[in-house]
This record gives C-alpha cells, sequence and structure tokens, in this order.
C-alpha cells in the first residue's frame, strides 16, 4: 500500500485495475459458491436487459460505449448458453432484438437478489472511509473530465509543456556554426529537389551578421542545438525568413512557431 500511495497520480490506472480485478474476483467467488452459473463479464448485458427489456446490438454498444465487435461476442457467448435469443422487431422487420430466453429469466430472478446484497455490501464498505462515501461521484466527475479532454491529450500537452520550457533561444554565435550549417545541410537533404541559394547565409553567417544583412537566432535543448531561424534584409526595411530549420525529433513541439515569436522580438529591438 506504501508504493502505491508514494506513486500518486503515477499508478493511478494500475491502482484502479487492481481494485477492479479484486472486487471482480471477490464476486466471481460469490457466485460460485452460492452454484450460480453466471460471469461477471455479462452483468452490464444482463442489467440492460433486466432494465429495458429488449435491445439491438447496436443500442447495447452505444449504452455500454463499447464496440459493437465486443456485444457481439458477448451475445454469441450467451446465445451459445442458451440465456437470450434474436427476434425481430414487431415495428421494424430489419431490426433484431435481443431478449432473455426462458433459462435467461430465471438465471436472472436467481441473481436478482445476490445483486441487492452487493448493492448494500458496497454501500458499507463505500460509507467506512471519510472520502470513500464520493467515490461513485468522483468517478462520475472524473469520467466527464475524461470525456471533454481525454488522458492520451492531457499527457501530451503536459510533455510538451516540459519541453517547451526546456528549450532555449540565443542569438547566433561562432561557436554554434557546426551546428548550424548541420541543421540547414540536413534540411536540404531532406529536401533534396530544393536549390541551394545564398550560400554566404551558410557558410559566412558571421559575415552576414556583422554587415548587418542578416539576423540568425538558434535553438537549444538538453545542451543541443535543435534549431534555426535566419532572416535575411533586403535593403529596404523588410526582411525575408530564409531559413526556417528544426530537427526532426522535435518538430512535433511549435518550436518553429517560438523561433518566430523571437525573431519578432529580435527585429523590433
Amino acid at each position: 500500500m506504501i508504493f502505491y500511495r508514494e506513486a500518486g497520480e503515477l499508478i493511478f490506472g494500475s491502482r484502479l485495475k487492481r481494485i477492479s480485478e479484486r472486487f471482480l474476483m471477490d464476486v466471481s467467488k460469490i457466485y460460485k459458491s452460492l452454484n450460480i452459473p453466471f460471469e461477471v463479464s455479462w452483468f452490464p448485458l444482463f442489467y440492460l436487459l433486466n432494465e429495458r427489456g429488449k435491445l439491438s446490438v447496436t443500442e447495447i454498444a452505444r449504452e455500454l460505449e463499447i464496440t459493437h465487435s465486443a456485444v457481439s461476442q458477448l451475445v454469441t457467448i450467451l446465445q451459445k448458453k442458451k440465456l437470450i435469443l434474436f427476434l425481430n422487431d414487431k415495428n421494424d422487420k430489419r431490426k433484431r432484438l435481443i431478449h432473455f430466453t426462458q433459462k435467461g429469466r430465471n438465471l436472472m430472478n436467481t441473481i436478482s437478489p445476490v445483486w441487492d446484497s452487493m448493492r448494500r455490501a458496497v454501500q458499507n464498505l463505500f460509507s467506512e472511509g471519510v472520502n470513500s462515501t464520493i467515490l461513485l461521484t468522483a468517478l462520475d466527475e472524473l469520467e466527464e473530465s475524461m470525456e471533454r479532454v481525454s488522458v492520451y491529450e492531457r499527457l501530451l500537452s503536459e510533455i510538451r509543456k516540459g519541453q517547451h520550457q526546456e528549450v532555449e533561444i540565443f542569438p547566433y554565435e561562432p561557436k554554434c556554426k557546426a551546428s548550424y550549417k548541420n541543421l540547414i545541410l540536413n534540411w536540404f537533404i531532406e529536401n533534396e529537389n530544393t536549390k541551394v541559394s545564398d550560400v554566404d547565409l551558410i557558410n559566412n553567417p558571421d559575415k552576414e551578421i556583422q554587415q548587418d544583412r542578416a539576423v540568425i537566432l538558434m535553438a537549444k535543448a538538453r545542451e543541443e542545438w535543435i534549431g534555426t531561424i535566419v532572416v535575411q534584409k533586403n535593403g529596404n526595411g523588410k526582411s525575408d525568413i530564409k531559413y526556417l530549420v528544426v530537427d526532426k525529433r522535435w518538430r512535433s513541439n511549435h518550436i518553429e512557431e517560438q523561433l518566430k515569436r523571437e525573431m519578432i522580438r529580435e527585429l523590433k529591438k
């Protein structure tokens, strides 16, 4: 338990899985001890059919928020057990609805009191802790938040924030020359149909800067030069971006935008 508490949010998914598996294992043991031929994985479908009476595969998939294929697999298993069957909808002959067979209805009647006892037992479990009483409400809120913005999107956003924080922009210096040339030449290799122009900007950036014909900024992360932006002054008070290059390993992190923003600030100075 100490490990799980120390890991905190980092092990949230694994901890939920662990609790869920433990809970379902105990429930499964109850069914077996009562000699009830019921699997915990059948619960969602049985519960829905008991509440709604009859449903199509599509309706079940929508209600449970699982794939059509997953529903079909479960339905196939329960059909083989002779617990459910398909009947045509009276109002739409193309639509097939799932019903309990008599055997399925008998099983439902047998298991219903167990579910009532289970509900009371879990309510008692939740009442033992100060914060446990709001657990289901908290889960509702959590699922709603995940519907709005997925965990994947939240993680990616935080990772990118961290990467943005570690990226620094500096004015070009002679010590950057080798990295500067490599960035631009690698870009030409990737874009092999692009003709090399402005050779002086590539080979003699120091001279171009000293003669006030260019402004060059470099992006650095983890002690490595990962990008550059090169602006050439055209003599009439305007400037053109000649090169905007970021190492391909970092291109998903919006560093191009950072370089452009910093260049605008530099030019305004």
